[in-house]
């Protein structure tokens, strides 16, 4: 099963390299993943896990 990685966009800091770590190790490790960016509720609560940066 595909895992929906979301990072909460809130307006601080730099989430963008947060984004290119997941994808990194998700890379690296061949998982069955995904990471987004996102403000939007609804795909927040659609999310297998949910990152708040900070």
């Amino acid at each position: 099963m595909k895992k929906n990685i979301t990072i909460i966009d809130y307006g601080s800091g730099n989430i963008l390299s947060a984004q290119q770590s997941f994808a990194r190790i998700i890379e690296i490790n061949n998982l069955d993943a995904n990471v987004k960016i996102s403000r939007n509720p609804e795909e927040i609560k659609t999310s297998s896990h949910v990152v708040l940066p900070g």
